[in-house]
């Protein structure tokens, strides 16, 4: 048996298709029925790679650094932090050309976990990338 993947469809729309098979001798069979088909978006997109943190005891900021490759749509990144166990929400950035995050508002804590994931315009989203740990000390 034979598997025919087409990549070339618009997310969320119909198509149809059928198959009609030629042999060596050139005979065409019947057309097949036809079936609908829609490309299926998961709402799932690739998770930041590379998250690192960096402590400034000077400044005592963090800065925070990853790599993300570009989608093919509009999309921004959620930073998450925590100084305990679960990590919120805490900043929104709309660059989606940033790769970093300057943290200047730190809790008191000897150590805080920060994750990052994107949000996408149509609702799909990453997974929160590893969450990198930083000692401010």
């Amino acid at each position: 048996s034979k598997m025919v993947v087409d990549r070339s469809g618009v997310v969320n729309d119909e198509y149809d298709y059928a198959l009609q098979a030629v042999d060596f001798a050139g005979l065409f069979s019947e057309v097949s029925n036809v079936i609908s088909a829609r490309r299926y978006d998961n709402g799932v997109r690739p998770e930041v790679r590379n998250l690192r943190g960096t402590y400034d005891p000077v400044k005592k900021t963090v800065t925070l650094t990853w790599e993300y490759d570009k989608l093919d749509e509009p999309f921004t990144y959620l930073v998450y932090r925590s100084d305990a166990d679960k990590l919120t929400s805490y900043s929104h950035i709309k660059d989606q050309n940033a790769h970093s995050f300057i943290d200047q508002v730190l809790p008191n804590a000897n150590t805080v976990r920060y994750s990052v994931k994107i949000l996408a315009e149509s609702g799909a989203e990453s997974k929160l990338a590893e969450p990198v740990s930083v000692q401010l000390r």
